[in-house]
């Protein structure tokens, strides 16, 4: 065996080798002629401990030393080190292998005919890199055996980014300026630069953008949520193949499971937080809302990218009209966003750009998650900027559509809707109106009856937060009720609308209406915290006579006439 591997360095020592495997990139010289780090150098002590098994050429010296560093990194062995000249040597050998792919065998072979297919004009002589950077654009197309080298050079890049030339080239002054102390691999200049945005020159910022995308789609790429959430992705996900952010979601659905790691559950926040800052790393929601933004939404990815009040209007058309979607991937994507957004401020852009300066003044000690920072702008509505205030308001009608948007009542109540409310879908305020008729079963638990309570006390404060009643109501509001409430965004009506609906319910013409205000009529009955003016007229005899009355049956009601 050493006889036949001596005899291999010799002949490819002897006969160095050009590469033209992908003919419309560009015939170049490979590595020591073999493509592969040189057996002679810094790395020949080395590739005789770690590579005695492998024949030179093609990379595969380089693929062992590669290894044996992983198996180092992650203290799966022991002895001997890779030396630090033949790591240079290694890193130099990938470096230059990233700018051609005719550098890189392995990678040539196995996507020779993929080039053809989608790369057919991009050519490593005229572009360095070009081709690789359209077969990684073209990464869900590819056949698995191509598609894994293109992900074994992704790899690489997040190990060390100046193995990916566009990023190193464009980045690497940015890196020695705003970076000079941190510690080169394992992409750490790239989060120094992704934390140091605003300062980064605009070639850098393109490509920390695309590895940003790249990395994001697929957990194996993000090494912090990777390291961070291998069990959970073993307990919860280990069925889902990574790629086009379908291990994330799958993590993201199962985040409030008792058993997920606090770890993960961080660091995957903060991935959410900003992938909803930047709408060009949210890959799933893009790819499966392209035509629907399009044609619904009169709006294409390229605008939506370079406007961020376009971004916003488009978002905003979405969830609008997220049931007469065309796709229903796209749909899907919708609803989770919008449901990701009732459970962290920092999950919904709009609220938390909008109420920014009142968070710091009024919430500065509540931390984001579990919709902790809404629930602490909620209890200071009055105090609020106007802007907050409307943004805050948009947000409460949003949730009262769909339990799957109310996080906390979601949760606090999850019981209660498997076993009391399971035959029902989601949607509609479906969910929502059967806790809210069950609040006097025996079965109901005493924090989701008040919870329940809760939403039912803010949903009298204006008919835009009950859900089944503004649409029941859509027609005879306009011709029954018209400027009634404040036009003011985020200003609420205080009860006006559904007292004008009960004063005119005679005039009512559509019968759901007619309904839902009879519904509203008994819940004032059954608690008299629902009838707003009321509630608000009686308070301090509510104090003074009946603060150790429990609300709810008319008890409220009863004590207020006997005293």
């Amino acid at each position: 065996m050493k006889i036949v591997l001596l005899l291999c360095c010799l002949l490819a020592a002897a006969f160095a080798k050009k590469s033209n495997i992908v003919p419309s990139a560009g015939e170049v010289e490979l590595w020591a002629g073999t493509g592969d780090v040189s057996m002679d150098g810094p790395c020949a002590s080395d590739a005789k401990a770690f590579a005695k098994d492998v024949g030179v050429g093609e990379g595969r010296v380089a693929a062992a030393l590669t290894n044996r560093l992983l198996e180092l990194k992650q203290g799966n062995a022991v002895g001997r080190k890779v030396g630090a000249k033949c790591q240079k040597e290694l890193l130099d050998f990938k470096m230059d292998r990233s700018s051609a792919i005719n550098k890189d065998v392995p990678l040539a072979r196995a996507c020779k005919d993929e080039v053809a297919k989608h790369c057919k004009d991009a050519n490593d002589l005229v572009k360095p890199a070009s081709v690789l950077t359209c077969l990684r654009e073209s990464v869900d197309k590819l056949p698995a055996t191509c598609r894994n080298e293109v992900f074994r050079t992704q790899r690489e890049s997040v190990e060390d980014y100046r193995t990916d030339y566009n990023l190193y080239n464009a980045c690497k002054g940015d890196v020695s300026l705003l970076c000079p102390n941190v510690e080169p691999g394992e992409n750490r200049e790239m989060e120094c630069l992704g934390n140091a945005r605003y300062s980064v020159s605009p070639t850098c910022s393109v490509e920390l953008q695309r590895q940003e995308k790249e990395t994001g789609a697929d957990l194996r790429l993000s090494l912090k949520l990777f390291n961070k959430c291998q069990s959970d992705y073993q307990r919860y996900c280990k069925k889902v193949q990574p790629g086009n952010m379908r291990a994330q979601e799958c993590l993201e659905d199962h985040i409030e499971e008792s058993g997920f790691s606090a770890e993960c559950k961080e660091e995957l926040e903060n991935m959410i937080a900003k992938r909803v800052a930047n709408f060009s790393l949210d890959t799933a929601l893009r790819d499966a809302c392209a035509s629907d933004l399009k044609n619904r939404c009169q709006h294409s990815l390229a605008e939506i990218d370079k406007d961020a009040n376009v971004r916003e209007a488009a978002l905003n058309c979405l969830q609008t009209y997220k049931e007469e979607l065309e796709s229903d991937q796209c749909k899907s994507e919708v609803h989770r966003r919008m449901s990701r957004a009732g459970s962290n401020i920092l999950f919904d852009e709009v609220l938390a750009s909008a109420c920014k300066d009142d968070r710091a003044s009024l919430c500065s000690d509540v931390q984001p998650g579990s919709a902790r920072v809404i629930r602490c702008l909620q209890d200071h509505r009055k105090s609020l900027q106007q802007k907050c205030a409307a943004a805050l308001f948009d947000h409460e009608v949003r949730i009262s559509e769909d339990i799957d948007f109310n996080s906390v009542m979601k949760k606090t109540c999850a019981w209660e809707i498997n076993q009391l409310c399971k035959d029902l879908p989601h949607g509609h305020g479906r969910i929502i109106r059967c806790l809210e008729e069950k609040t006097e079963d025996p079965d109901m638990s005493k924090e989701c009856k008040t919870e329940v309570e809760r939403v039912m006390n803010e949903k009298a404060k204006d008919y835009r937060l009950n859900y089944r009643l503004t649409h029941a109501c859509e027609q005879d509001i306009p011709r029954l009720c018209d400027n009634v409430c404040s036009t003011i965004p985020g200003m609420v009506c205080g009860g006006l609308v559904l007292q004008c609906l009960q004063d005119k319910q005679d005039n009512i013409t559509v019968q759901a209406c007619q309904e839902e205000v009879f519904y509203f009529e008994l819940m004032e009955v059954k608690d008299f915290r629902n009838d707003v003016i009321l509630a608000e007229a009686c308070r301090s005899d509510v104090e003074a006579y009946c603060k150790d009355v429990e609300p709810g049956e008319g008890r409220g009601h009863l004590c207020l006439r006997f005293n």
